[in-house]
Parts: structure tokens; sequence; C-alpha cells
């Protein structure tokens, strides 16, 4: 069961025109969705499976978290220009002040890079913390993006929406599959952290 990439990427671009996906992440979005649709789907059912993924995780969303990570890789490795923007005075005009700062400068520079690595992987880590106290689980707390302007509160209170989603998701692939109908009359089944969590991995 499973149609050609291709037509996936050309239905995405299609619905979610604003999703900056880099070539990289719509293959592999493509690559994985395309395992949905039975072989002779037409673009209808190609939507429903598209528009379903982006329901529980936003295509735009998964572009904005790229462009974030991108930037600060790309801050990493270029440290900034001196303020001004004038380039490195040449050591044989520099004052003898002007050397020592230029070494202590390039000295402490990756001691600076360490530190803010590790402030991310600490924030991160109360982060998925505070997530797996809430009930949710740790791979999908994980998938969070710490960026420059990032906001712990904001973050979690999307998160337990994106969760509580995930699990009536994994409610409704459950009736689907023999199981109690919505709208039966009868109370749907709670769904598991290990089916909502399949759902997670299955669309990133």
């Amino acid at each position: 069961m499973a149609v050609a990439p291709e037509r996936i990427k050309a239905r995405l671009k299609a619905l979610f025109p604003k999703a900056n996906l880099s070539k990289t992440r719509l293959d592999a979005l493509a690559a994985k969705l395309s395992q949905k649709p039975a072989d002779d789907a037409d673009d209808a059912a190609i939507d429903e499976v598209l528009n379903t993924a982006n329901e529980f995780h936003s295509f735009e969303d998964i572009a904005r978290d790229d462009d974030r990570i991108r930037t600060l890789e790309a801050s990493r490795n270029n440290p900034p220009t001196p303020p001004g923007g004038n380039p490195p005075a040449d050591p044989a005009t520099q004052t003898d002040d002007e050397r020592i700062a230029a070494i202590v400068a390039k000295a402490i520079a990756p001691i600076a890079q360490t530190i803010q690595g590790f402030q991310v992987q600490t924030l991160q880590e109360k982060f998925v913390a505070q997530a797996k106290a809430k009930g949710i689980p740790e791979s999908l707390a994980a998938k969070v993006q710490i960026g420059e302007n990032f906001n712990p509160e904001e973050a979690l209170t999307n998160l337990e929406t994106e969760w509580s989603g995930l699990k009536q998701l994994a409610v409704n692939a459950t009736a689907g599959a023999g199981n109690t109908p919505q709208g039966s009359g009868q109370p749907s089944k709670e769904a598991s952290k290990e089916e909502a969590e399949a759902i997670v991995n299955d669309i990133m």
C-alpha cells in the first residue's frame, strides 16, 4: 500500500504553499506519508492523509523548527562580525593591549560555545521533565526545538494540546480497526501512550 512520493510532494505543496520545507525534509515526509494511501489512491485520498498529518504537527511548524535549527548551527559555525562591522585589526598594527584582548577572546570562544550548548541541553531536559510530569511522553517532548526566543510555558501548553489530539487520533484509529467507534453511544477507549507515540513517530 503506497503511492509515489512525488505525488505526496505535489499535493503537499498545493495544499500548504506557506510551508517552506527544505528539500531534505520534504523528501523525508514524502517517503513516510507515501506509505499511507492505497496504491490507487486519488488526490482526495492523498489530501486526507496530508491534512491528518498537518492537524497534529503542522508542516509550517516543522519548517520553522528546521529554520531555527539551521540558524543556531550557522551562528555556532560562523562567529558574528565585531561591533561596527569592522574586520579584526591587523596584528602588526595592534597595541599590546589589543593583541592580548584578541588572544583572550579567541581562547574563550570555544568555552562560550560549550556553555551555550550546555544551557540549551539543560533547558531541554527541564522541559522534557515538565512534560513527563503532565503525562506527555518523553519522545514527543524531545521533538520540541529550543530556540533563542523559546517560551517554555507556551510550548508546554501547545504540547498538551497536541498530545490530547494524538490520543484522540489513536482512539479513532482503534475504532477503525474494529473497536467501539465514535458516536456509537458507548464510551470511547482511552488511547495508550504507546498508540499515540506510534502516531507521532509515524508522522515525524
